[in-house]
């Protein structure tokens, strides 16, 4: 079973929303990869470049979900 299928089944339901969004995450992961260039003339300079654009918004998004989790674990 995969992990996010795990969660789902033992998630505590009025705690949903406090939950990291792993499916966002991974909505970010694959548009980097589905926006990559795909062509012989690509290099690993031009793909390193593309990847980059795409880290700021997910590392922000995952700061965001970190930031999240720990302020409801310190009310609790």
């Amino acid at each position: 079973m995969r992990f996010a299928e795990h969660l789902g089944l033992h998630l505590t339901p009025e705690w949903r929303s406090q939950y990291v969004q792993y499916d966002e995450m991974k909505k970010f992961i694959y548009a980097a990869q589905e926006k990559a260039p795909i062509s012989e003339e690509v290099t690993d300079e031009m793909l390193r470049l593309h990847f980059l654009k795409f880290d700021g918004g997910f590392f922000h998004f995952c700061d965001k979900e970190l930031k999240k989790v720990n302020t409801f674990f310190a009310e609790k």
